[in-house]
Order: C-alpha cells, then structure tokens, then sequence
C-alpha cells in the first residue's frame, strides 16, 4: 500500500497525522537520501567480494528484463530508454560498463534470446562467454507444441510436450561441459526418438542413453487405419515414421535458428535467481503504479538490499532432519 493511502485511511478514521505534502518533503530530505547511502555502502562490499572471488574462479553472470507478466503493457522498466524495445540491451550495457569500471572481469553471462544483446555481446565482448537460460527456451518451445497440437491431425503432440520439454533440459544438464555440438545431437535425437529409433542419431551422439528402456524392433505397420499415428511398445507411446504429427514436430525441433540457440543454453547457470529478484521489486515497485525517477530508484536500491540480506540469511538449505542438503547459489543485485 503507497504512503498516499496509508494517509487517507489514517485521515478518514480521525486519526492526528502528517499530510500528503509533508510526508513526501520528509521523503526527499531524509529517507531518500539515507536509502541510496546504505545501498552505496552495500554495493561497494558486494563489488569487493567479486573482485575477491575473480582471483579464484571465473565470475557467472546472469540477467533479464523486468517489462513481463504480471502487467503485459508495464509502462516503467528499471531503466530509461526511449522504447521498450531497447530496454534489455541498456540494461546489460550498462551493467557491463560499471562492472569494467570496476575492474571485474566476467567469463560467462546467461540471458534470455533477446537478439539485440546476442549481437552486441558478440560484437563488444567477444572475451565472454554467452549462454541462454533453458527455461526461455522451453517457454517458446511449448508456445510452439501447444499450437501445433491444436491441429486435427497432430493432437497426439500435446501428450509428448512434458517429455519434449524435459528432453531440452536434459540436453543441457547432461553436458556439463557445454559442448554445444554435443548438446545439439543431443536435441535432433529426439526425431529419432519419437519414432522408435535409439542409435545413429549424429556424428556427436550415437545412441539414446534409455535405448534398453525401449523396443529396437521395426515399427508395426498401419494396417488397421490410416488415421493411426500412435502405437504402444513398454508403456510408452511412439509416433509412426513419416506420420503427420511426427513431420511437423521434425519441422519445430530442426528449425536453423532454434537449434543453433540450443547449442548455447548453460548446462548449469541459470536465471532463475534474476526472476526471484524482478518478483521482489514487483512488492516494491508495483508495474501498475508510477513513480518519480528518484523514487523508482530508491525503491531499487531498497529492494536490491533486501535481495542481497536474503541470500546472506539463506546460505544452506536444510532438510526436515536438520542435516544439509545443498548450497544454495548467491544472488546479488549490483
């Protein structure tokens, strides 16, 4: 709730308050102020511990727009541009900048497909290794599967979409090296896979690691009915060869663009953490509310300690016997 309404609910029950006007000056002159010093403070210790971190390890970094559900037509991002197509490419830039004025160095960035920060990471940092998150990928992906399931003929897709979506992350998680040949016959297996066919998928990858799972007997033919385009073998479903469903997804999952994209997900990194971040700022700069500049700042600044403070406080995960089960990976907001 805005101070704006806290103040009107104060004033329509009688109750002896500031006004409006007077909040807002002691906001300007006092508040405001006090907020971007402690973010400073913060910031300069979250720079040092990159740097310190840079002499061990290679520094990852992810990032991504805030300009998204909820609020499709947001009309503020973090940043000020003179369109919203520009926004993402601004952003990374000047957070590029800053670090680079603060002597980090970053080996690899993880981001979304924007095509405008492809570019200019390719063209300007050619040092950087630049992946994309997987959850973009698979977020598009199903855009696709969903529509094309919708066809007559191809309704059968919709009951391998999941599968189709865990076999994208699989592809990236199962190369931890990010090998993205490797990664990429890892992808086109599955027109292989969806027929029934386990081997000689590429040059890369020879066979499906859950070939014994399945049959490696020839297909049935369709005999009983032409409009067959699924048959069972083991509990599983597969597609007949050449069947319409099966062409149509061999066109989704070959597309040039898509697929050289998929040789450049991370195997690891991701940005999730990033999105955790934006869900914050949404509680603190609601999409639907404007804001002065200054104030949108600050609300950063505030919501970007919050984040930093979050993550100092939860280190480790802990299961419900009370051991430790994992790291959980940092996330600062610089």
């Amino acid at each position: 709730m805005s101070p704006t309404k806290v103040l009107r609910v104060l004033k329509s029950i009688n109750c002896y308050t500031m006004t409006t006007r007077t909040f807002l000056n002691h906001q300007k002159k006092f508040l405001q102020p006090a907020i971007k010093k402690v973010w400073t403070k913060n910031r300069n210790n979250i720079v040092q511990k990159l740097k310190e971190t840079n002499k061990h390890k290679e520094l990852v970094l992810g990032g991504d727009g805030r300009c998204g559900s909820p609020g499709h037509c947001a009309k503020y991002g973090s940043n000020e541009v003179p369109s919203s197509v520009h926004i993402k490419k601004e952003g990374l830039v000047r957070c590029v900048q800053f670090l680079e004025s603060e002597n980090v160095v970053m080996k690899t960035i993880v981001t979304d497909r924007n095509t405008q920060i492809n570019k200019w990471l390719r063209e300007n940092q050619e040092h950087v290794n630049h992946r994309f998150d997987i959850w973009h990928l698979a977020k598009n992906l199903k855009k696709q599967l969903v529509k094309l399931s919708k066809d007559k003929q191809c309704t059968a897709i919709g009951e391998w979409i999941q599968s189709i979506r865990n076999h994208l992350y699989w592809c990236a998680v199962s190369t931890p090296d990010g090998n993205g040949e490797m990664i990429a016959d890892k992808w086109l297996s599955l027109n292989n896979h969806i027929v029934n066919i386990h081997t000689k998928h590429g040059s890369v990858q020879e066979m499906c690691p859950w070939s014994a799972a399945c049959s490696s007997e020839p297909q049935e033919k369709m005999a009983q009915s032409s409009k067959a385009t699924l048959y069972a073998v083991k509990n599983s479903y597969f597609f007949y060869n050449h069947s319409v469903p099966a062409l149509k997804l061999n066109k989704v999952v070959s597309q040039k663009a898509f697929v050289r994209d998929v040789k450049k997900m991370s195997p690891s990194q991701q940005t999730y953490g990033v999105e955790a971040y934006h869900s914050i700022v949404n509680q603190f700069a609601p999409k639907m509310y404007a804001y002065s500049y200054t104030g949108m700042y600050c609300r950063l600044y505030a919501c970007a300690k919050t984040m930093s403070m979050r993550n100092l406080s939860m280190s480790q995960i802990h299961s419900a016997v009370g051991g430790k089960t994992r790291q959980e990976r940092g996330c600062c907001a610089v």
